[in-house]
């Protein structure tokens, strides 16, 4: 119940700039917070690919200033007003919400699911000052990502040009990395996946995901 009340509060906290300013520099996370001179913002749901899409950004980017992990929509408002490139993550809400409950299982379906469409209802509304990236894409093609932002932004950020046996070398060396946190981490593994299908199974049968699902596929068909 206090899980779900506080995940609750910090969709609507997490829209004010002041907000996340103030607590940026209160938990010293300066990174959660896009500034004027920012170099590129990065949001998204939680779990929806945010921490491996920071890797492979800054694997042949040293320095890139990248804001990440705030999940905050005060952010993409904030990216648009100031120019600042800003790439927004979207994720199948089933797959999303499945991992993010097997990350904190005292979270409840309900209020992840209306986290979930509060935040894409938002996105939809700037989605045409933005870039929205799919979850799928991101893991099946990076570097046609990286093309992506370079394309829209007029950046020069290096591609990985990884061969499949790097790419695997790579997501191994990563994952070790989360050994601590298991279920914390934005990588596959087989200690999460159980719970993570169960989670997934229960979702799909819940009737009040379909409007999730409808947003997810509405966002998806309009992708760049």
């Amino acid at each position: 119940m206090l899980k779900d009340f506080l995940f609750l509060g910090g969709f609507y906290v997490n829209s004010s700039y002041l907000y996340l300013k103030a607590k940026s520099i209160y938990t010293g996370e300066p990174h959660i917070c896009v500034t004027k001179d920012t170099t590129l913002c990065l949001e998204g749901f939680q779990r929806s690919g945010n921490g491996y899409c920071e890797a492979i950004l800054k694997f042949k980017n040293e320095g890139l200033e990248i804001t990440h992990h705030a999940h905050a929509f005060a952010n993409i408002k904030r990216s648009i007003k100031w120019k600042v490139p800003i790439l927004v993550l979207i994720r199948n809400p089933i797959d999303c919400i499945a991992s993010l409950i097997t990350f904190d299982e005292r979270l409840s379906d309900a209020v992840a699911m209306k986290n979930y469409t509060n935040y894409y209802k938002g996105v939809e509304k700037l989605k045409d000052q933005l870039l929205l990236v799919d979850f799928l894409e991101l893991t099946k093609n990076p570097d046609a990502i990286i093309g992506k932002v370079n394309d829209k932004y007029s950046l020069s950020l290096n591609k990985l040009n990884f061969t499949e046996d790097e790419k695997q070398q790579y997501m191994k060396y990563k994952k070790a990395n989360y050994d601590k946190a298991i279920l914390a981490s934005p990588f596959p593994d087989d200690a999460k996946k159980p719970k993570t299908d169960k989670h997934r199974t229960r979702l799909s049968k819940n009737p009040k995901m379909k409007e999730a699902l409808k947003l997810y596929n509405r966002l998806s068909k309009n992708m760049d």
